[in-house]
């Protein structure tokens, strides 16, 4: 990689070895059979996904806050925080999605703009209980 340019699946393949000699590191396994199942499960790549990259330069329109706060999925507060002219605002899909995963305690990543930002930092707390 060069400061140039970035290949994020070799980044990605990194930080993946990375995390898998961190994750097999601090347990030895005695017994042959459990050590090669275990092995088999670490070579399929369970605990890792397969990148998903999505590009989307127009940003579908997702729910509105209030639809996710009724159903709850957000706190009511968050009306409060994000809104413009009084209303609550709508979120983009990719944001909503952010939040079904975290819903379900499910691992997840939004790499956006610097400008929704704070609305990613958001979206990471909410991770494996209702979103704030």
């Amino acid at each position: 990689m060069s400061a140039k340019s970035m290949d994020v699946f070799s980044l990605r393949d990194t930080v993946v070895g990375e995390y898998r000699k961190f994750a097999t590191s601090f347990t030895t396994i005695h017994a042959d059979d459990i050590r090669r199942q275990v092995e088999v499960i670490y070579a399929e790549g369970r605990f890792w996904p397969e990148p998903l990259i999505q590009i989307n330069p127009s940003y579908k329109r997702g729910a509105n806050l209030s639809s996710l706060i009724d159903g709850g999925a957000l706190e009511p507060r968050t009306a409060d925080i994000f809104k413009a002219d009084g209303a609550p605002l709508s979120l983009y899909k990719h944001q909503e999605q952010a939040i079904a995963l975290a819903l379900q305690g499910e691992s997840y990543v939004v790499i956006i703009d610097p400008v929704s930002g704070y609305w990613a930092k958001n979206e990471e707390r909410g991770r494996g209980r209702r979103a704030h």
